[in-house]
């Protein structure tokens, strides 16, 4: 054995250490920063959540941190009020919106339920059902168009497209047939994501039709309150949870072998 004196013995040990810190270290001991990009309608800016806060975003950046592996979740929010699918389209060729998108590690859309309302507007003293099933043909393509752009500018991100659900169903009995027009075009979303194996349909619809809780915002009974958001961020969680950070902590595990096995060399 080679005899080492006191300045060659301090680095053997510094380097002996360094190199057992970096096996011992879990791979969640440095977290990563989770970046999402949110965009479509009210939904998504946030309209009905209490002081101008950003309807469902708040809580689930609150939710995705409780997990170790990441360090801060930041959301880019591209929520307009009144938007429909054809809208949706359009901005989605903004510059800052493509390179927001081209970074993220995750899209989260809100649209569609506004498609609806142009119908129900448009029609409201002669509504029929093939009227709804008329625009649910250019819904489907918009919905695909929108999802094909998105991956598009990332081959990587997950894609979380939220459903619609039915705001009229437990005041406006006159409104009970959305309750099938809203599964119908619940379906159609569904269908659409199941392209894309790295795309997500997140069905909402049932937490407002099953709660006894006041969900709506009472300015207009239309879009969530507060509490509405926060179930429909927990919603989105349950997904993200699996498909996202899940999937962020694995890849941290990977390149974590991958470096101890580079400090062995």
């Amino acid at each position: 054995m080679p005899f080492l004196n006191g300045k060659e013995s301090a680095e053997h040990s510094k380097s002996y250490l360094t190199k057992s810190l970096k096996k011992d270290i879990p791979d969640d001991f440095i977290p990563t920063e989770l970046s999402v990009v949110s965009v479509g309608d009210s939904l998504t800016q946030g309209v009905g959540a209490s002081d101008d806060q950003e309807g469902y975003i708040p809580y689930l950046s609150a939710y995705l941190e409780t997990n170790r592996g990441i360090k801060e979740a930041t959301f880019t929010n591209y929520g307009v009020r009144g938007n429909r699918t054809s809208d949706l389209l359009n901005r989605l060729q903004d510059e800052q919106i493509k390179r927001d998108i081209e970074q993220a590690d995750a899209v989260v859309i809100t649209i569609g339920g506004n498609d609806i309302m142009k119908v129900v507007k448009e029609k409201f003293t002669n509504l029929t059902m093939a009227d709804f099933l008329e625009a649910s043909v250019t819904y489907e393509e918009r919905i695909e168009k929108i999802l094909k752009t998105i991956r598009k500018y990332n081959q990587e991100a997950e894609i979380y497209y939220i459903g619609l659900y039915n705001p009229f169903g437990k005041w406006m009995s006159a409104f009970s047939e959305l309750d099938i027009i809203m599964d119908d075009w619940n379906e159609i979303g569904m269908e659409v994501t199941k392209s894309d194996s790295n795309a997500y349909f997140i069905r909402i619809d049932d937490i407002f039709a099953a709660s006894d809780e006041n969900l709506l915002y009472q300015e207009d009974y239309f879009h969530p309150n507060d509490r509405g958001y926060e179930l429909i961020a927990a919603r989105i969680y349950e997904e993200m949870k699996e498909k996202t950070v899940d999937s962020m902590y694995a890849v941290g595990q990977r390149n974590g072998v991958a470096n101890n096995e580079e400090v062995d060399e």
